[in-house]
C-alpha cells in the first residue's frame, strides 16, 4: 500500500511542482562552492583522450549540501553519489556533459558540472565497436530530442520521453552490457537505477589512485 502511494505521489502534478521549485533549488551551501582547481578538468580531458579503444564515459557526482542530493542519498541508502550523466569528449580538448536536471536535458561544458560537485567520479564503459556505434546513435537521439524530454520525477524505468539522471545513462548502455553490471534497486515501489550503480558499469578512471 505504501509503495503504491509513493508511485502515485511521484506522478502527481503537486509533487512535480514541489520537486522542481523547492527541492531542486534549495542548497545549504551559504558561502558558495569551493574554488575548483582548473587542472582537474584538464586532467580528466587528458585521461579520456589517452584511452584508445571504443568506450562510453559516464560520471557520478554529488553536490553534498543541496536538498536534492541529501534526499536522493537518503532514499537510495547511498552515501557518496546523488547525480549521474554522460561525458562527451570532442575535438581539441573540448568536453561536454549530457545529463538530466529538473528542468530537462542539459548539454553543457563539463566544467559547469565540476564546479557544482563535491565528489566527481568518471567511469569508462568498454563496448564492442558495434555496441559503441549503437550507444553513440542513442546519444545523438537524445540530443536531437532534448527539448522534448522532461525529467522523470516519478523515477520509473519506463519511457524514453521522461528520464531521470542515472536513467539517461541506463538508456544509452543498459542492454549493451552483461546483466550482472546493471544493478537495479527496488525503491519506493519501483525498480530504479541509482547514481551509485553507474560505478559498476565499467572501470573508474578518475579520480586515479596515487
Amino acid at each position: 500500500m505504501i509503495d503504491k502511494f509513493f508511485v502515485w505521489l511521484g506522478q502527481s502534478k503537486g509533487w512535480k511542482w514541489f520537486a522542481n521549485n523547492i527541492i531542486a533549488k534549495v542548497n545549504f551551501r551559504f558561502l558558495g562552492y569551493p574554488t575548483l582547481d582548473s587542472d582537474e578538468l584538464f586532467k580528466i580531458v587528458d585521461i579520456i583522450n589517452n584511452q584508445k579503444d571504443s568506450a562510453i564515459y559516464a560520471f557520478a557526482s554529488s553536490d553534498d549540501k543541496s536538498l536534492a542530493s541529501i534526499l536522493i542519498r537518503w532514499i537510495t541508502g547511498e552515501t557518496k553519489h546523488s547525480h549521474a550523466g554522460l561525458i562527451l569528449p570532442g575535438n581539441d580538448r573540448e568536453i561536454k556533459a549530457l545529463h538530466m536536471k529538473g528542468d530537462g536535458v542539459h548539454h553543457e561544458h563539463l566544467l559547469k558540472v565540476l564546479e557544482e560537485s563535491d565528489r566527481f567520479t568518471v567511469v569508462k564503459i568498454d563496448l564492442s565497436k558495434e555496441s559503441h556505434l549503437i550507444a553513440k546513435n542513442r546519444i545523438q537521439e537524445i540530443l536531437d530530442k532534448k527539448d522534448q524530454i522532461v525529467y522523470d520525477f516519478a523515477q520509473m524505468l519506463s519511457t524514453d520521453e521522461k528520464l531521470y539522471c542515472s536513467e539517461l545513462v541506463y538508456k544509452v548502455v543498459g542492454n549493451l552490457l552483461p546483466e550482472e553490471k546493471l544493478i537495479l534497486k527496488y525503491i519506493l515501489g519501483r525498480e530504479a537505477f541509482d547514481p551509485e550503480a553507474v560505478l559498476e558499469l565499467g572501470r573508474i578512471i578518475y579520480p586515479t589512485l596515487s
